[in-house]
């Protein structure tokens, strides 16, 4: 997709080229379409994130291959039962959407002369990020989330009245019912999403050469061997089958692997992402570290956070010399390198602390930060019998912090959802903050939410500003 056209300048050149501001989108959606009820121990129901895939690291007592738990794990979604209809789902993303574009103006009024003073924006970089976020002709981005997306029996018809309405649409799936149903991949393939995203995370480079090498009918027969709940080897499949029969029915469609990096797969980064990117001709890899939730313990160490460094700078020199397959997000590497120049080495704990999610960036830290709204599950319990329940999900908050969602679900209110989006989130963040127990937190490490250098500035921890300032001097020029 060509770049929208606001007038050329080197600064703007240089945001575009490295990822800080995106060329067509000035905001994102994340819905979460797989929130189901699932009842509560002791009576009631709470929303949940369903997934039909298992991914942990272990399952009584035997290793999984897989290296990290997702809490919508199939395993953990005893008695949860039914999503939210199509016209619901649309027309929470609808009206979240049109807000999006009021949000924009009340924070171009009242906020980014704020920002710009305390993160030390140049009047030329400055006035370059406002004309192109600015501009008429950006748009707000969708992406449709979950669990699993594709369980969804009207998920292609979501995804076509997401762009009826004007929506740049990705698709994050794991990818199975293009392997187990054909008719979907027809349906995806008359209206297909801008980027279908698929998970990569648990699988050695020369399994991927091997897996890579195999039709689809030998990708379907070797799922069908794996056990049930080894998600993540299963994922490694269908991911493949997806794009390998997507790429044979010359579908226009962009493909990119989210590739969640932990210290199992840390050492072997970099090899994952060439193999990737050598069977997978055009594609995109988006490797990200992985994040803690509750009380889960930190997914990095001491010891495994040079790799992960070397990996970083890799990222941020190959954005600067526009290598191929890398996710350009210049600003996002520029931040996890800060975090290496604060606490690495003197402080271990706390940068894998960071590198985990903990105490990270936070888009409640400031006004204007939760630009990639999420529509999502929150953690009320209902105490209703479950036929007078309403429609699971609609919850403007987080998918990975469920204490942030609010109570009431989107509505029609659009002047109201985009206050809630300026600034209503910040004053949401300052409540749970108050009131949290330990195991409840407002920051994340996911690139996406960060979106462009405006709204990940606006959610870098203040402790950590100077040296991120220090990084975007030495790699971005001012």
């Amino acid at each position: 997709m060509s770049s929208t056209n606001v007038s050329a300048g080197p600064e703007r050149e240089f945001l575009l080229r490295t990822g800080m501001i995106n060329p067509n989108v000035f905001a994102g959606l994340q819905p979460d379409d797989c929130v189901t009820w699932q009842p509560v121990l002791g009576g009631g129901y709470v929303n949940h994130s369903l997934c039909n895939h298992t991914c942990v690291t272990e399952v009584d007592g035997e290793s999984t291959g897989g290296g990290y738990t997702c809490e919508s794990s199939f395993i953990f979604a005893k008695g949860a039962k039914g999503f939210a209809p199509r016209e619901a789902i649309v027309g929470w993303t609808k009206n979240a959407a049109a807000a999006q574009y009021v949000a924009r103006d009340m924070f171009f009024v009242d906020h980014y002369d704020k920002y710009v003073e305390e993160f030390q924006v140049p009047p030329a970089w400055a006035a370059a990020i406002k004309s192109q976020l600015t501009h008429p002709d950006m748009k707000v981005e969708c992406n449709r989330f979950g669990g699993s997306p594709e369980m969804l029996r009207d998920c292609p018809g979501i995804i076509s009245d997401s762009k009826a309405a004007g929506l740049i649409v990705n698709l994050t799936t794991p990818g199975r019912r293009f392997m187990i149903d054909r008719q979907f991949a027809e349906d995806i393939a008359a209206d297909p999403p801008q980027i279908l995203a698929m998970s990569f995370d648990d699988v050695h480079p020369d399994e991927i050469k091997r897996l890579s090498g195999m039709s689809l009918d030998e990708l379907k027969a070797g799922w069908r061997e794996i056990p049930k709940l080894h998600g993540q080897r299963q994922k490694a499949y269908e991911a493949l089958y997806a794009s390998q029969l997507l790429r044979e029915m010359k579908v226009p469609v962009k493909h990119l692997f989210n590739v969640v990096t932990h210290k199992g797969n840390i050492d072997h980064l970099q090899d994952i992402l060439d193999t990737l990117q050598e069977c997978v001709p055009g594609c995109l890899v988006n490797a990200f570290p992985a994040q803690s939730f509750g009380t889960d313990p930190l997914c990095w160490t001491p010891e495994s956070l040079p790799a992960l460094r070397k990996h970083i700078l890799h990222f941020i020199t190959g954005t600067l010399e526009g290598k191929p397959g890398i996710n350009r997000r210049i600003s996002y590497y520029n931040m996890l390198e800060a975090a290496f120049r604060k606490w690495w080495p003197d402080n271990p704990t706390r940068l894998c602390q960071f590198m985990s999610g903990v105490g990270a960036w936070d888009f409640t830290l400031r006004p204007g930060g939760y630009r990639y709204v999420q529509i999502a599950r929150n953690k009320d319990i209902y105490n209703l019998p479950q036929d007078e329940l309403s429609y699971p999900g609609g919850h403007i908050g987080c998918f990975w912090n469920p204490h942030l969602s609010l109570s009431r679900q989107v509505g029609e209110h659009i002047e109201e959802l985009a206050d809630t989006f300026v600034v209503g989130m910040v004053k949401r963040g300052e409540e749970v903050r108050r009131g949290r127990r330990e195991y409840v937190q407002t920051s994340s490490i996911m690139p996406r939410l960060a979106l462009d250098t405006l709204s990940l500035e606006l959610g870098i921890p203040a402790e950590l500003v100077p040296e991120y300032l220090g990084t975007r001097l030495e790699y971005c020029g001012f």
